[in-house]
Formats: structure tokens, C-alpha cells, sequence
């Protein structure tokens, strides 16, 4: 298989995980949002909020598609893969504002000896 199609698969894969961990979040905000009534048994905390699937699922009769708890363990990506380090982090960021601080100083030195020179 080409590169560029295993690039793409791979993509598909995680855009799927992604979009079954945003169906398990708006169960879970939905009925955070609207909780059962008082006089029914609650359901079990620690357990997963029902998704969008699994009501259509139920209404059909057919069984909900299981949702894993980790997406991108199903879908076969390492998730050590999107890990920041976040020493390294800071120092790009720490050397990028150098650079920054050291280009617009070095403008406005530029811009001060140009006026100097044209006016003196």
C-alpha cells in the first residue's frame, strides 16, 4: 500500500474514533442536561451515557454498536504518538520569542539610525 493511502486510512480511522467519542459527549451532556426523574432508579454513574446509536438502536430493536473506551486503541493508533513534550515545547517557544524579540529590535535600531541619518 501506497504512503499516502495508509496516511489516509489512518486519518479515517481517527476521524471515526473521534466522532464516537463526540456521540458518547453529547449523550453524557444530554443527560446531564436533562436528568430522569426522581421517582425512576438512577442509573449507575461509572456507567457510559447512552449515545445517539444506541437510542436509535433501542427504538429499532437492534443492538447498539459498543462504544470502546478508548477510540484510539480500537482504531489501531498509538496514543504515545500525539503526546507533547512540553520541555522541548517551551524551549521552541522560548527561542522562537528570542528571535522574534531580536528581528524587531534590530528593526528598530534600523528605523532609528535611517531617521538619524536623514535628519541630523
Amino acid at each position: 500500500m501506497s504512503d499516502r493511502l495508509e496516511e489516509l486510512l489512518e486519518q479515517k480511522r481517527l476521524i471515526e474514533s473521534h466522532l464516537r467519542w463526540l456521540e458518547s459527549e453529547i449523550g453524557a451532556e444530554r443527560t446531564r442536561r436533562h436528568p430522569a426523574p426522581e421517582d425512576t432508579e438512577s442509573p449507575d454513574p461509572a456507567a457510559p451515557a447512552p449515545t445517539q446509536t444506541a437510542v436509535a438502536a433501542a427504538s429499532q430493536g437492534t443492538a447498539p454498536e459498543a462504544v470502546s473506551p478508548d477510540p484510539l486503541a480500537e482504531a489501531g493508533i498509538d496514543p504515545q504518538r500525539f503526546e507533547i513534550d512540553h520541555g522541548a515545547l517551551k524551549s521552541e517557544v522560548r527561542r522562537g520569542c528570542l528571535i522574534y524579540l531580536a528581528i524587531f529590535g534590530g528593526l528598530a535600531l534600523a528605523t532609528g539610525l535611517i531617521l538619524y541619518l536623514m535628519y541630523r
